[in-house]
């Protein structure tokens, strides 16, 4: 039986099941009937040159090649070069492997099927996906073999081009979808990225690659979405990095005896009108958190109210500081409703500080304008 009728016989069979099939050997002696399972009959199969299957007593009797050639022992760590028979083969047919593992002709040039090509269009169950699964978890891989895999994938694309396809198939680009970290394996990645510098070309692949696993995923969920929010809240209560913030400066308030770090000239005029009020105590930037409902996303959003001011007489109010063109902005107006409500249940007051608010009886356009240079300039 040739390995293309073997194949296309028991095809719906499983690998470890049990089939019967006849040793083909011509000095076959007995009853020719035996019982193997379907992976040891192909495999014998093949050491027969793809053509016939020949019982184990036959091989011992008639093509032992110990027999042959006594110098020659098969079971060895001794490491050969084989070259695939596949014509369909991807990459370099050469490969170096142990005596122990090859069951081809004992003559040079070895030959033989490699297992890559031999599992080319199996079919793999889900039940024997499982067991495989099960069987490479937790094994750990050494460095050397690490460096081989990339080594093999980088000199072929072909089938570093599959294995992409397949991932991107099950919605992972990475490989590590339902992975968890411990805390310890969280802290030696975050050393090993810490102070990395990427070049213009790489942070643009790195933009292009995620926006393609978004696309394949259908966007952000919604809790994710909100997840960033809150986060990027958090980074903002912890400070700012002028790299990474857009903050414009530092403004030192006597009421408050330190120095605030403002991100635009109009919350510098704020603080400068508080510091200049008599009746203020003391205020605070961006310490107050609430939630918010956000009209174009459909998410609830973290937003932070731009003052809290003490008052002398024991009264506190909300002040939001933004250019009157920006109330129009469906965010920016839901976030004023939710500051409303949260002051109302507080029992105080919220008010909008806009260019009137800021710039009082001298406002027009071109103070504005002049009072933003000087701020950008540090002459204010």
């Amino acid at each position: 039986m040739k390995i293309e009728e073997f194949n296309e016989k028991f095809k719906n069979l499983k690998d470890v099941e049990i089939i019967d099939i006849d040793c083909e050997h011509p000095d076959h002696v007995g009853e020719t009937k035996c019982q193997r399972s379907k992976v040891v009959a192909k495999r014998n199969i093949k050491k027969n040159n793809g053509e016939r299957f020949i019982c184990g007593d036959c091989n011992m009797k008639y093509n032992n090649p110990m027999k042959v050639k006594r110098d020659i022992k098969r079971q060895t760590d001794e490491e050969i070069i084989v070259i695939c028979t596949n014509e369909k083969h991807v990459g370099d047919r050469a490969r170096q492997i142990k005596m122990s593992a090859y069951f081809g002709t004992l003559e040079k040039p070895y030959t033989q099927e490699c297992k890559s090509c031999a599992q080319i269009g199996k079919v793999i169950s889900e039940e024997q996906k499982d067991k495989i699964k099960l069987k490479l978890t937790g094994i750990k891989r050494t460095e050397e073999f690490k460096q081989k895999i990339r080594d093999f994938y980088n000199k072929n694309p072909d089938a570093k081009a599959r294995v992409t396809a397949t991932l991107l198939k099950h919605k992972c680009c990475t490989g590590m979808l339902g992975k968890h970290h411990s805390e310890e394996h969280k802290k030696k990645m975050s050393e090993i990225m810490s102070g990395r510098q990427y070049s213009d070309e790489h942070r643009q692949n790195i933009s292009e690659g995620r926006k393609k696993m978004l696309d394949a995923q259908g966007g952000l969920s919604k809790e994710t979405r909100e997840k960033l929010s809150k986060a990027t809240i958090q980074q903002y209560i912890n400070g700012f990095d002028p790299k990474t913030n857009h903050v414009r400066g530092d403004h030192f308030s006597p009421k408050c005896d330190k120095f605030i770090k403002f991100k635009s000239s109009y919350e510098k005029k704020a603080f400068l009108k508080l510091d200049a009020d008599d009746n203020v105590l003391k205020y605070e930037y961006e310490s107050t958190i609430l939630e918010y409902t956000n009209p174009l996303k459909g998410i609830t959003g973290s937003y932070l109210v731009d003052l809290l001011v003490y008052y002398k007489d024991g009264t506190k109010k909300l002040i939001e500081v933004k250019p009157n063109s920006w109330l129009k902005n469906p965010v920016v107006a839901a976030k004023i409703v939710a500051a409303h409500e949260y002051a109302t249940a507080q029992g105080i007051t919220f008010e909008v500080w806009e260019e009137m608010a800021l710039f009082g009886h001298v406002y027009n356009e071109k103070n504005m304008r002049s009072f933003c240079h000087k701020v950008k300039n540090n002459e204010v």
